[in-house]
């Protein structure tokens, strides 16, 4: 993809705005991965046009849903792609979410948790039991009540 973003298997690339609460957690949650990370805060490095376009044609959407219309302060859905563009570039602010790469797989993260599905990490790093294990289902302490 244009040379800036790696699509190798044992390399996971995050684009994301610092300034949001979406972006900061999701960062957060890639630190303790065993894969390279390549990070890229839109704040401090500019996102070319072509991969705008580039991610858009990946993830099978248009360009207006990188954009917060809440902190935009307007619709969008008219607008060229072209001018989605331009206010990505001009105003960093309306990218909320993040993006992550893994080799072919693309997602738009929309809740920071979405990134663990680039890990494989299941049910909260629970270990499932139930096929092999009986619950327990009685309780373990005086006083406990199941109603």
């Amino acid at each position: 993809m244009m040379g800036i973003l790696a699509k190798d298997n044992k390399q996971l690339t995050l684009i994301y705005n610092s300034n949001t609460r979406i972006g900061k957690q999701t960062y957060a949650y890639i630190q303790g991965v065993k894969k390279k990370v390549q990070a890229i805060d839109i704040t401090t490095t500019n996102i070319g046009n072509s991969i705008w376009a580039e991610l858009s044609k990946k993830l099978d959407c248009t360009i207006n849903n990188f954009i917060n219309t809440s902190v935009l302060g307007e619709d969008v859905k008219g607008y060229s792609e072209d001018d989605c563009i331009k206010i990505l570039t001009e105003n960093k602010a309306v990218f909320t979410n993040a993006i992550a790469i893994n080799s072919n797989k693309y997602k738009l993260i929309t809740n920071p948790t979405e990134i663990l599905s680039f890990f494989n990490v299941d049910s909260a790093g629970l270990d499932k039991t139930f096929h092999t294990e009986k619950p327990t289902i009685e309780k373990k302490t005086n006083g406990e009540s199941f109603t």
